[in-house]
């Protein structure tokens, strides 16, 4: 091991024993020389390191571990990193990174290797749940695109079913009508089947976009929809790219002021 004074190993030794980190010194034999607090914390067999092999001492092993970072470290000369899993006990209690790094003596050889690992677990939760959320918002997503296709084949079958059915009306009235009274019906049921044919304007927006809708038009930007109606912001730009479509508006367009002349055209209030 480097030769250092008294002074100087206290001074180590306390410094690295403030650290949260696991940090221990190894021999080329993968002997542990040293630990810190930590380690001593997240391991319960190693209250007594002296001599052991740190494969031994904290995996339970007989061998090194597959991979093992200090060995590769060994052979490149270089520092080399490793997750692995972090079992307390017989229970898995989450992921670990394991760093190490050669440290060379006076004589160019490997002298020992300084192990760190820092803890992996809490990071690693906030990455499953942050893609659980995305997860989540995705399978949103296609249920409403879903939904949204099926109403509009429910709207083009609903305006095909009365076409067909003015149509037939007016084939009847065409054979028994004398020419002005045809004429008069038939623009009568062209202007009911204009009336029909398309949807009616409280069905224009979904009840969903109808009220995103009313939150734009009052001003609120996404994020604060989103945290008013328990939505992603991803999923009120869903809906926000939903209803520009349907008012027919180009990204030059106003959607505020779109939707304040829509509400007032429909007759819809825009107050939330």
């Amino acid at each position: 091991m480097i030769k250092t004074n008294k002074k100087d190993q206290i001074i180590v030794s306390t410094l690295l024993s403030l650290v949260q980190d696991g940090i221990c010194f190894l021999s080329p034999e993968l002997e542990v020389l040293y630990q810190n607090p930590a380690m001593q914390y997240w391991y319960e067999s190693a209250k007594e390191p002296c001599g052991k092999k740190c494969y031994s001492l904290y995996q339970g092993r007989t061998t090194p571990c597959e991979n093992c970072p200090a060995q590769r470290a060994m052979r490149s000369g270089k520092a080399e990193e490793q997750e692995v899993l972090f079992v307390k006990g017989s229970r898995r209690s989450g992921w670990q990174k394991v760093f190490c790094a050669p440290v060379y003596g006076e004589d160019g050889q490997i002298e020992l290797i300084v192990e760190y690992v820092r803890n992996l677990t809490d990071e690693r939760n906030a990455v499953l749940s942050a893609e659980l959320v995305e997860s989540q918002n995705h399978a949103l997503t296609d249920l409403l695109k879903q939904r949204e296709e099926d109403y509009r084949r429910q709207e083009q079958r609903r305006t095909e079913s009365i076409n067909q059915s003015i149509s037939s009306i007016l084939r009847y009235l065409r054979a028994t009508l004398d020419s002005h009274s045809y004429d008069l019906i038939s623009r009568q049921l062209e202007l009911l089947k204009e009336s029909m044919g398309g949807p009616s304007p409280e069905h224009l927006l979904s009840g969903q976009e109808l009220s995103i809708a009313r939150y734009i038009a009052n001003g609120y930007m996404s994020k604060e929809i989103a945290d008013r109606m328990s939505l992603s912001k991803k999923t009120v730009d869903y809906h926000r790219s939903n209803i520009r479509k349907k008012l027919e508006l180009s990204s030059k367009d106003d959607l505020r002021q779109a939707l304040l002349a829509y509400f007032s055209k429909m007759g819809i209030s825009p107050l939330e």
